[in-house]
């Protein structure tokens, strides 16, 4: 059998002896479900996968359709709501969502310079399931119930990652590395200049990486809350030893800011942290921070590794090719999830990684894909979003939206961060776990 699948198996069991448990001691158990079906949502899970070996990736984004967990959970919750006869509440605001989302893809599916639209396609219908499944969750159980479950996945996940971190790198476990996606060794082995790091259940550390900035930022705002302050300081210290166990350069910078972000949002609700005065304090902060741990503390040797001047090179050719089609589509770029596909179409001379990799970027891959147009709209509307979420710690609403908000402004931070040298913020299994935040953070 399938390591993958047996280990996947004895989650299934977990969950349901807990449930049973719950259920035998009188206790709330339907968080549970919840915490069930979001637990799923950052496994990299393809059933029926169309086409079944892509040769070409097409960009950062999806590269197939297939059927992910959430995909059939959506077919389960959607029966629930038929055979219980609950008024299915698809409200005026996610309608409102769901319009934006389209508009927001229209562009790519209509531009000429798209080489290959059926990967704009992959992407809007992924995006579109996601939406309903958030809906869906919302529609099917309360909000504190929601609450409790996203808390209990994350908590599950943090620990599961860093049971995996003890075993590979700190007691050299290898095996472990390929328990959830074969071939995962090779980036936790040599990805980092020879050195081990922590890959969890993920093909990347740095897709780890940027999950620990989730779990981290989601439970240090429960903290600073006092929302199970016990257990949200273990998991938050659990969060960051895994991150530093990944060796992530831009995981740690990105961390530096989340942290600060947070603390500043949490101590000064009513303040804009968009005044010139409040960036060029905390750009200060950061940096003196930066520099103390760049030059006297260990960490500082993730930024001098052996593979540093290597990766820095690489990733300038990646961005000068972004520049390039920047330069040839500035409007409206070559369309959503397109842009290793034009490589290939219409940049022939990159080759080998260079080809297949998406840019290590995320702001030049919006440019590329979307042009300015596309990339203004997306900053006016998570400059819009970022500052509802930072007011919203100081309105008289549940500390369960307190906690989402202000963690959500933390993510958001340290993946703009993070994006400035990486792709990974766009990997499926962090939109998903994003969005997540996204979507809850104005419906709880």
């Amino acid at each position: 059998m399938d390591t993958r699948i047996a280990i996947l198996f004895c989650f299934v069991i977990l969950f349901v002896l807990r449930y049973a448990a719950f259920r035998i001691l009188g206790k709330k158990s339907t968080f549970l479900i919840v915490s069930f079906l979001v637990f799923w949502l950052p496994f990299t899970i393809n059933i029926l996968q169309i086409p079944p070996y892509p040769e070409l990736k097409s960009g950062a984004f999806n590269q197939s359709f297939s059927l992910e967990p959430f995909v059939l959970f959506n077919a389960i919750l959607l029966l629930y709501l038929l055979f219980s006869k609950t008024k299915f509440p698809f409200s005026r605001k996610d309608g409102l969502l769901v319009l934006i989302i389209v508009l927001f893809f229209f562009p790519s599916l209509i531009n000429g310079a798209n080489v290959d639209v059926k990967y704009t396609v992959f992407f809007l219908i992924r995006i579109l399931n996601l939406t309903l499944f958030y809906v869906l969750l919302r529609s099917c159980f309360e909000k504190e119930t929601i609450f409790r479950g996203v808390y209990d996945a994350l908590s599950i996940l943090v620990i599961c990652q860093f049971f995996l971190a003890l075993l590979f790198p700190v007691l050299g476990i290898e095996s472990a590395t390929e328990w959830f996606l074969p071939g995962s060794s090779k980036w936790a082995a040599e990805g980092r200049g020879g050195r081990l790091s922590a890959i969890g259940i993920f093909s990347h550390p740095g897709n780890l990486a940027l999950f620990c900035l989730i779990s981290f930022s989601f439970f240090y705002s429960a903290f600073l809350l006092k929302v199970k302050r016990r257990d949200s300081i273990v998991f938050l210290v659990l969060s960051v030893l895994t991150l530093l166990l990944t060796l992530s350069r831009s995981g740690v910078l990105g961390f530096l800011f989340s942290f600060s972000v947070i603390l500043y949002i949490f101590k000064n609700p009513n303040s804009s942290l968009f005044s010139l005065k409040r960036i060029i304090y905390i750009s200060v902060i950061g940096a003196i921070v930066f520099a103390v741990i760049y030059l006297f503390t260990p960490i500082g040797e993730y930024f001098q590794g052996d593979n540093f001047d290597e990766m820095a090179k690489a990733r300038l050719v990646h961005w000068f090719a972004g520049f390039e089609i920047i330069r040839l589509h500035p409007f409206f770029g070559v369309g959503l999830n397109t842009h290793i596909s034009y490589f290939a179409a219409e940049l022939p001379i990159l080759d080998g990684f260079f080809a297949r990799s998406p840019i290590h970027n995320i702001h030049i891959i919006m440019l590329a894909e979307t042009g300015i147009i596309g990339f203004a709209c997306l900053f006016l509307l998570f400059s819009k979003v970022f500052k509802r979420s930072a007011l919203m710690v100081n309105k008289e609403v549940s500390v369960n939206k307190k906690v989402l908000n202000l963690a959500f402004s933390g993510v958001l931070i340290a993946f703009i961060i993070y994006g400035n040298l990486g792709w990974s913020p766009f990997a499926n299994e962090q939109i998903s776990m994003v969005y997540l935040l996204y979507y809850f953070s104005s419906r709880i």
